[in-house]
């Protein structure tokens, strides 16, 4: 079966594990609180973004990228 850009990437699958964490974290928590809702949005956010930005560019755009300097 063939993989989506953002099922290769191995930051996407530990998006996945860290969602799950905080999701059992969270499950710890009263969600009274109202410090509850954030965290959850945000995890989940991690890797949604993650998806949608891996589709925004061909390979071949992603060739002719550029390196930022802090990875050189």
């Amino acid at each position: 079966m063939a993989q989506f850009d953002h099922e290769k990437l191995p930051v996407y699958h530990e998006a996945l594990v860290f969602v799950d964490g905080a999701t059992t974290f969270l499950e710890q928590i009263a969600r009274s609180i109202a410090v509850h809702n954030q965290p959850a949005r945000a995890s989940a956010t991690i890797p949604l973004i993650l998806r949608e930005g891996s589709g925004k560019w061909t390979a071949r755009q992603r060739a002719g990228l550029k390196k930022p300097r802090c990875l050189n």
